[in-house]
């Protein structure tokens, strides 16, 4: 689907309609008169559309969802290529955290997620990640009915390239809603079962905001502490973005920092470093929230790159249209001795299109 087109958003208005008829269908059918047969056939038709191109499933009223994750095949038993430095027992890692776009509600109007996603996983195969931190790879349920066929085609993929760990996204799945998004990929077996955490306080109303972290095994004995996390876009309640930072320091960096592990928080943090969503105070909150870690993508390390592509939304017009592309709200704050950072800009190169609306943070950690 073309960005932006007609077509695009006739697909999203009858995915609402269909997604309507379907509940209707299956509430109202079985009540209807002989005379009104057809109109159960119709919503047959409905479900069929919905369970063949949104993959909708129903999944029961349980708390916890049926899912498909994927063992991994091969994979390292520990993180990490050996520092060649004399003396060294350090090892470097490397390490994508990439926003996916997958948010179920703004498919109307963006490229097609599975040829974006399929576009993702043939880059991501090409290179030799240790570690891949993703958001926006949402589970959607609407109460007995769910879809997750997007997470598990993607995780199965990932499971094929060597990720043997995997984190569960079901946790943070609400009834009525979206997941968090948040998921960990390793190619070493977790070294501690990862943990799922929702803000107390948020303004979102349609997905959950959290974060996930767990440990990961190095190759030299020690142990990284990895975490991923997408705060707020909105600014209200009062305060939202601060009470966020300050509940991931509490819980995924400061008792890890007393223990004296190395530490690795990335994700989108809605936060500019550049100043172009406030005067730049939020996110020298952040930043002391988060310290002594430091963003290697962060004003600190030179001059500061746009992490976030302008506008997308073909409602915008006029300069807001370009004004996000002018963000750089996706951070990697860590307790590496060195490292190398880059931006990368994964494109579905056939369809020219993206693959996201955020460039994935590459960097290597040593």
């Amino acid at each position: 689907r073309d960005q932006g087109s007609v077509r695009s958003a006739m697909i999203g208005l009858v995915d609402v309609l269909a997604l309507t008829g379907t509940i209707l269908g299956a509430y109202y059918g079985p009540s209807l008169a002989p005379g009104h047969v057809w109109k159960v056939g119709m919503a047959g038709l409905v479900h069929t559309y919905l369970t063949q191109r949104l993959h909708l499933r129903y999944v029961g009223f349980g708390k916890k969802i049926g899912l498909n994750i994927p063992p991994g095949e091969g994979g390292l038993t520990a993180l990490g290529e050996p520092d060649h430095t004399p003396g060294s027992s350090a090892v470097e890692i490397k390490v994508l955290s990439q926003n996916v776009w997958c948010h179920y509600l703004q498919q109307w109007y963006v490229p097609s997620m599975r040829i974006r996603l399929q576009a993702l996983t043939d880059a991501i195969e090409k290179e030799a990640y240790h570690l891949v931190l993703v958001q926006e790879l949402f589970l959607l349920r609407i109460g007995p009915f769910a879809i997750t066929h997007d997470w598990e085609t993607f995780a199965s993929r990932m499971a094929g390239m060597g990720f043997v760990g995997i984190s569960d996204p079901r946790s943070s799945l609400p009834f009525f809603g979206q997941n968090s998004g948040l998921v960990l990929f390793s190619r070493s077996p977790f070294a501690s079962p990862p943990q799922s955490a929702s803000f107390t306080v948020t303004g979102e109303k349609v997905c959950v905001k959290g974060f996930v972290h767990a440990d990961v095994p190095l190759s030299n004995g020690r142990t990284l502490h990895v975490c991923t996390t997408h705060l707020d876009s909105k600014k209200k309640p009062k305060g939202v973005q601060t009470r966020q930072g300050d509940m991931l320091r509490e819980q995924a960096v400061a008792p890890f920092l007393k223990a004296g592990a190395a530490i690795l928080v990335a994700g989108d943090f809605n936060i500019c470093s550049k100043g172009s969503k406030d005067d730049g105070t939020q996110y020298t909150l952040l930043s002391a929230a988060m310290a002594p870690l430091i963003d290697i993508y962060g004003p600190g390390q030179g001059e500061v790159a746009a992490t976030r592509r302008p506008n997308t939304k073909p409602w915008v017009r006029g300069a807001a249209k370009g004004k996000l592309g002018k963000a750089a709200i996706d951070h990697a704050f860590v307790s590496a001795a060195s490292f190398q950072a880059d931006l990368r800009d994964f494109r579905a190169e056939k369809r020219n299109i993206v693959c996201s609306d955020h460039l994935g943070l590459e960097f290597s950690l040593t």
